[in-house]
């Protein structure tokens, strides 16, 4: 027989699943595993909330369906996201966008 979990979650938390919670204060985003804070990122810092998603789903902490229902990520957005996270690494999330440059005109 398993060991029931009691389902420990800080004060104001939104459940993930039944042992993974966020909360939202002071402009962060602060995960925790039961009462344990794992990770922490500014509110509008969408790289690190796409990379700490997809670490949490990599790590098997939690399932995609979860992420989904949690956070009101569309299906497709979450799957590139893995993508992206398993062929690139986390960087991938933290790289400025590429942009072109400019032509520039010469006397000849």
């Amino acid at each position: 027989m398993r060991q029931q979990i009691l389902p420990l979650m800080p004060s104001g938390a939104s459940k993930i699943n039944d042992i993974l919670s966020v909360t939202r204060e002071a402009g962060y985003l602060r995960y925790y595993l039961g009462t344990f804070q794992i990770g922490f990122h500014k509110e509008d810092d969408a790289g690190s909330f796409k990379s700490k998603i997809c670490e949490l789903v990599f790590s098997g902490s939690c399932r995609n369906v979860d992420v989904l229902n949690a956070f009101g990520i569309s299906p497709t957005s979450l799957k590139r996201w893995l993508r992206q996270y398993d062929k690139n690494g986390a960087e991938i999330f933290h790289r400025l966008p590429n942009t072109r440059r400019g032509t520039v005109f010469t006397d000849e």
